[in-house]
């Protein structure tokens, strides 16, 4: 929005213009005061039914505003129904200097900052662009519309014990910056950005770039992001969750929709776009979750096509679906789960997309882009088995072998006496081993039997010992040159009833 003199003289009754109160825009004076003095002036003698200050809008025209302190915009009570507004973007700058410039809104609520931009003289001056620490009434419901941040440490530096909810970006340009959010609340939800864009592909710092990140999370938030483009150095989304249940697993998500990623060459690396910190991660009720859909990843400038997109990890979970990627790797997930963890991976119609876990059992492999783990949702259940098959049995590319396996909607194995009938196999495929994988040690032995569905033959058998984790079963004999296609098999689970985690399967060729 942008007021002439003349607007401005018919309105000024609602609106409070900084240079009324010595502000100068001459990229140069220092406006702290000024600024802090138009706030107070903004202040009205009404209050909402919380007892938060309503008040009238804060104009800023054309030009640049140096502030060398941290300003706190609101009374202890808070504030309601302030606006903040210049005659946009490329017009009016709000320029910090000094590491501890920043603003600050405490206890507010219904706050909109429009058509201004917020510059940072220097990245590494640790300048956070908001502070917001909430200890007294809940703070939600603000919007940023159209606004643009450039060369912050933090965006916004998020903490305290009270709810951080409802905030609202709208068309704004995140540029060559560190953090986009640093959320150390407790309550830091509903985080949603329409149509927004980050570049930091020129980020300079004497940082890690590597560990720039758009969202850091020290404790969960819930965040969706539509539309717009990243161009991005560092990740999207690094957990440091370092508190145990500080936040309901529904905090601990962030959806990216319809959005397109460029990832940019850093000394022939780029950093995965979902990852944790190695140390003082906390697992148990802490369950990270990444969602991402109609997007597109693109690999620019030397960044290889080997690069690991997404690092998971016992206890968080990854959707991807209707994707196109250059060419990236989900690397690690399923070593050694317990009865309280999840671990989900979902990658649907994704294109240019490959999984590879890190661990020396390797529970699947694939002959598709498509991985499909199947959720683990609680300590346990005797619930049956479902046909959960990694890909579509479709005749391999190579001669390496590859595995099916099926797993119970808590990925519990089987008790004894239950029965799981497989796809139909086509009679090119060559059945090599069945297997068997436990995460905790069993107390009771298993046997798995191969046989077709009318419970007449037994191609092939696998027991396991009490106390044994792992197993192979030798079929002994080429069954998918042998049986007719489309004959009909299942496996029987014979043993005592016992919850287990872990999965079952087939090797085939």
């Amino acid at each position: 929005m942008s007021l002439t003199k003349a607007s401005y003289s018919m309105i000024q009754g609602a609106v409070v213009n900084v240079l009324d109160y010595g502000a100068v825009g001459d990229g140069t004076t220092d406006n702290s005061a000024a600024i802090r003095a138009a706030s107070v002036a903004a202040r009205t003698s009404q209050t909402d039914s919380t007892g938060r200050t309503i008040s009238k809008a804060i104009y800023f025209p054309s030009g640049i505003y140096v502030i060398n302190s941290a300003i706190e915009l609101a009374p202890t009570n808070g504030l309601t129904g302030l606006t903040v507004f210049g005659d946009g973007s490329g017009a009016t700058f709000i320029n910090y200097k000094g590491s501890s410039t920043a603003l600050s809104c405490q206890s507010s609520r219904a706050i909109t900052f429009k058509d201004l931009g917020f510059t940072s003289s220097n990245i590494d001056d640790n300048q956070n662009a908001f502070n917001v620490v909430q200890t007294g009434n809940p703070l939600r419901s603000w919007r940023f519309e159209r606004c643009d941040f450039a060369a912050f440490y933090t965006c916004f530096y998020v903490s305290g014990a009270s709810m951080c909810s409802e905030f609202y970006f709208n068309e704004c340009q995140f540029s060559q910056c560190y953090y986009l959010m640093l959320n150390n609340n407790d309550q830091a939800v509903n985080w949603n950005f329409v149509n927004c864009n980050w570049e930091n592909e020129a980020l300079s710092t004497t940082k890690q770039i590597n560990s720039a990140a758009i969202f850091y999370l020290q404790k969960g938030t819930f965040v969706k992001w539509t539309g717009g483009s990243i161009v991005l150095n560092g990740l999207m989304a690094f957990y440091a969750l370092t508190s145990s249940g500080v936040c309901q697993k529904t905090a601990h998500k962030i959806c990216f929709d319809g959005v397109r990623i460029e990832l940019v060459n850093n000394s022939g690396y780029h950093a995965p776009l979902m990852d944790k910190t190695t140390s003082g991660y906390v697992s148990g009720s802490n369950s990270p979750i990444l969602s991402m859909s109609n997007f597109t990843i693109l690999n620019r400038g030397g960044v290889p096509t080997s690069t690991i997109y997404f690092n998971v990890w016992s206890n968080c979970s990854l959707y991807l679906e209707y994707g196109e990627c250059t060419s990236g790797i989900i690397s690690g997930l399923l070593d050694n789960l317990t009865q309280s963890q999840c671990a989900n991976v979902y990658v649907s119609d994704v294109n240019g997309i490959s999984y590879s876990d890190n661990i020396t059992n390797r529970l699947n492999d694939h002959d598709t882009s498509n991985v499909h783990i199947d959720p683990d949702l609680s300590s346990g259940s005797t619930a049956p088995l479902t046909d959960l098959r990694i890909s579509s049995l479709s005749v391999p590319t190579t001669a390496t072998s590859k595995r099916m396996y099926v797993r119970g909607p808590t990925g519990s194995l089987p008790q004894g006496g239950t029965t799981v009938n497989l796809p139909l196999l086509q009679d090119h495929f060559t059945l090599i081993n069945i297997f068997c994988y436990r995460f905790t040690t069993a107390g009771q032995s298993l046997t798995i039997n191969l046989k077709d569905q009318a419970n007449t033959t037994v191609y092939g058998t696998l027991t396991i010992a009490a106390g044994v984790t792992n197993g192979l079963g030798y079929i002994g004999q080429e069954v998918g040159f042998q049986i007719p296609s489309g004959t009909a098999l299942m496996l029987q689970f014979v043993g005592t009833a016992e919850v287990v985690k872990g999965v079952v399967g087939l090797e085939y060729l």
